[in-house]
């Protein structure tokens, strides 16, 4: 049942809509909505990741797994054909908010970390409050970038009455690119970059 979930939650990564000179408004529309899935499912593979109710080592495995087919380059460099680092291995930042320290990590090593966290239960929760910058052409042909900021609620809980609470402002660097076909149709594909902290503030803050 969860990776038919995710299947389905995966499937919402890439839509097909006919070829234009230029994206129109309703394409943009359907290209953020395509965002803001990728960056929710990316949100609910690292709550199965991190989840301690659920011991399931190969599950865990699976949704590492799929959590990096949500990245650029599935979490490594990027090369062009004639070899040369086309985009660099993304980066994710994590913060904590009582030393205001950021670390940033390579994805497969954080997506590790999260497995690992010593918590008997963890909480990944976002706003639905996303903002989406305007796409912006690469200059490579089909393809743009673009950023979402969104707000983010760790909760993580130790058993004993212990728990680390944060809220954390979010900028997901995104690439969006296109495949076509031999009919006219393009097929628009969403890929995730560098995740980086603005903000992290003690505790529950996501509703305000």
């Amino acid at each position: 049942m969860k990776k038919l979930l995710l299947t389905i939650i995966w499937s919402l990564a890439s839509i097909i809509i006919l070829a234009n000179d230029k994206l129109t408004e309703d394409e943009k529309k359907a290209i953020t909505n395509q965002i803001e899935h990728v960056v929710d499912a990316f949100t609910t593979h690292l709550e199965y990741i991190a989840d301690k109710k659920d011991s399931d080592e190969e599950l865990k495995d699976y949704h590492i797994e799929a959590s990096m087919d949500l990245f650029i380059g599935r979490g490594e460099k990027s090369y062009d054909k004639d070899g040369n680092v086309k985009i660099p291995a993304p980066l994710i930042q994590v913060s904590n908010a009582y030393s205001q320290s950021i670390t940033s990590y390579l994805i497969r090593p954080y997506l590790q970390t999260v497995k690992h966290m010593k918590y008997t239960q963890v909480t990944y929760k976002n706003s639905k409050a996303y903002v989406v910058s305007d796409l912006k052409p690469t200059g490579r042909d089909c393809e743009y970038t673009t950023t979402l900021a969104v707000l983010q609620l760790f909760i993580g809980d130790k058993g004993d009455g212990v728990k680390y609470v944060d809220t954390t402002d979010k900028i997901y660097n995104v690439y969006v690119y296109c495949t076509r076909s031999g009919n006219g149709v393009i097929r628009w594909n969403v890929k995730i970059g560098d995740v980086t902290v603005q903000q992290t503030q003690i505790g529950n803050h996501y509703n305000q």
